[in-house]
């Protein structure tokens, strides 16, 4: 069970970090 939840949680936080730097990039080439 604490195996399942700590890979629940790291998916979630690898798709957080990949949702901001993609938000990051937009705003980057709006700036731009």
């Amino acid at each position: 069970m604490n195996a399942a939840k700590l890979m629940v949680g790291v998916a979630i936080l690898n798709l957080i970090i990949l949702f901001s730097e993609l938000t990051m990039n937009i705003f980057g080439v709006a700036l731009l």
